[in-house]
């Protein structure tokens, strides 16, 4: 199973990461940065955003989670979000998975003290769990993702692309 990985949360970071990554580029399809350089160009995006979101039926509502791109950018940026770990605690911060038999003062650690870990793979629970230190005074620091939530989420736009697929064999 973990291959070219030393240990299991080498594979889990792996596999995480490359979600995330992958969620923000599914977002992309349904939301676009304004780009006032190219006017031609933004419109075509925004076109392209119209059809995609009337093609997949997407609203907000519907896709809580594919319309939050926060998880990928705290992923992608990790980094600069473990500046203040760093600095103030000499810590590393990071990645964690919580495993079922994992060590309990870990697991209390990272779930009393979210601002030291702001992302972790919480196995018993089926979550992800992320601190933005980056969030704005009335932006949300502290929120999980359910794994299981999530898979019922990507369920909704593999159904239309069947159904199209469906649809297109017809003829």
């Amino acid at each position: 199973m973990m291959g070219k990985f030393d240990n299991k949360v080498q594979y889990y970071r792996y596999y995480v990461d490359s979600l995330f990554y992958f969620l923000g580029l599914i977002n992309d399809r349904f939301f676009g940065k304004p780009n006032n350089r190219d006017t031609d160009l933004q419109e075509k995006k925004k076109e392209r955003i119209e059809l995609n979101r009337s093609n997949y039926q997407f609203t907000e509502h519907d896709f809580g989670i594919l319309s939050n791109k926060i998880p990928r950018n705290i992923i992608e940026h990790l980094d600069e979000r473990n500046v203040k770990t760093m600095m103030e605690s000499r810590g590393v911060g990071g990645f964690n998975v919580i495993f079922e038999d994992g060590d309990s003062e870990l697991v209390v650690a990272i779930t009393s003290h979210r601002e030291f870990y702001p992302y972790n793979l919480d196995l018993v629970n089926r979550k992800v769990l992320f601190y933005n230190t980056q969030a704005k005074a009335d932006d949300l620091k502290e929120f999980d993702i359910d794994i299981l939530e999530l898979q019922n989420e990507l369920r909704k736009p593999q159904q239309c692309v069947n159904d199209f697929a469906g649809f297109v064999k017809g003829y």
